[in-house]
């Protein structure tokens, strides 16, 4: 079958309003353009949340196998009405391709389905094809990533599916393709603390206990904390708050309790259960300071931990292909938050590099064809280089 060009195959993705949790019949369509290049296609409907993995491969076991990961579910079209164009139409107007999840992530899909297709053609005079290539493709990357990728994970492994490498395709390049390659990310956890005092009136203050000052205490040491300093891959690791609350519903009440998030976006200096143990301890400490006989609960969740590739041989490889196409050197990356890298670097080195991060989420969000078709080219030469030998 002859290879699909990708930004129609982009442009017919956008017109599936697969909004998070739902696929929409992106699979269906995908199937329909990999069954015919020798790909076995398999949905895996876990919950609510769809998940695809196609593979292609003549050889058991592969020499080499690669597998490209994505989602195809994308955020709502806020205030739809303020679009220039349908979110989920798929207009193309001067170069420009728009729609709800052009560039976060329906347009990587398309390149790096388009790629192996044209792959696949070129090599069908070579026998035998000793390698695999695989698909992985998920509808719960934009909500709880709970019963996507992650819970793909132990299913791979039990139908023994080993990779030598990942690539994923989320939008990595700030402005300009080129720029930048993912080559880790940050771990994340997140923290409630729970500060309990006693209800009172305000003008008896000695009848109350006010959790606010113990809190103001804790959040003003916590805010000042400096984990680290980074190192050679990554920045140093932060925490912010992001919420402060009491519930309180008048002036003139001194509330019984108050609580407060905040979450460490964290390198590969720490790990998560050291960082729960200094926060303890910081909370501890702090409201020891208040003298006075307070109560408190901390709960947190992990949701990432830190990884890296930068060793991986195969990284060099990918950073000079993308230079030859783009003639840019790109800059090898750990910021930004987290992505379903996050549970592949478990199973393979993993890095990420996709198109133009600045229009993800946007009203008329968009990619540039030019960029979509040198993001192919850059996936198929890559596929090229890889079986190589």
């Amino acid at each position: 079958m002859k290879s699909v060009p990708c930004e129609i195959i982009a442009q017919q993705l956008i017109q599936f309003e697969s909004i998070t949790p739902f696929e929409a019949g992106c699979f269906q369509y995908i199937e329909s353009l990999l069954t015919p290049s020798g790909f076995k296609c398999q949905v895996i409907q876990i919950e609510d949340v769809g998940n695809f993995y196609a593979t292609y491969s003549q050889t058991i076991p592969p020499d080499k196998h690669i597998v490209f990961v994505g989602h195809v579910d994308v955020v709502p079209a806020i205030n739809a009405s303020s679009w220039t164009y349908p979110p989920f139409a798929g207009e193309i107007h001067n170069d420009k391709l728009y729609g709800r999840g052009a560039c976060d992530m329906k347009g990587a899909i398309a390149a790096f389905v388009s790629a192996v297709q044209e792959f696949i053609e070129d090599i069908e005079q070579e026998q035998p094809f000793t390698h695999q290539i695989s698909i992985l493709l998920t509808s719960d990357e934009e909500g709880d990533a709970i019963n996507g990728i992650q819970k793909m994970i132990p299913w791979l492994q039990e139908q023994n599916q080993k990779f030598d490498l990942c690539i994923v395709g989320e939008p990595t390049n700030p402005e300009i393709l080129g720029q930048m390659i993912k080559i880790g990310r940050r771990g994340s956890v997140s923290f409630k603390l729970k500060i309990i005092g006693i209800a009172g009136h305000i003008a008896y203050p000695e009848k109350a206990l006010n959790p606010l000052p113990a809190m103001t205490q804790c959040l003003y040491e916590l805010n000042h904390l400096i984990l680290d300093n980074g190192n050679e891959y990554f920045q140093p690791s932060n925490l912010e708050i992001s919420s402060v609350d009491t519930n309180n519903p008048t002036g003139n009440i001194i509330p019984s309790t108050c609580e407060a998030k905040f979450n460490i976006r964290f390198n590969t200096e720490h790990t998560a259960e050291k960082l729960v143990d200094v926060i303890q301890k910081t909370i501890r400490r702090s409201i020891e300071q208040t003298s006075q006989e307070y109560q408190w609960e901390l709960t947190h969740s992990v949701s990432a931990h830190p990884f890296i590739i930068a060793d991986n041989p195969y990284l060099q490889t990918f950073a000079n292909i993308v230079q030859k196409v783009t003639h840019l050197t790109s800059q090898l990356s750990t910021s930004g938050g987290t992505s379903d890298a996050r549970f592949m670097h478990h199973l393979c080195p993993t890095l990420e590099f996709g198109l133009i991060s600045d229009q993800a989420h946007k009203t008329d969000e968009y990619l540039f064809i030019r960029e979509l078709n040198k993001l192919k080219e850059i996936y198929k030469n890559f596929l090229n280089e890889f079986f190589k030998g």
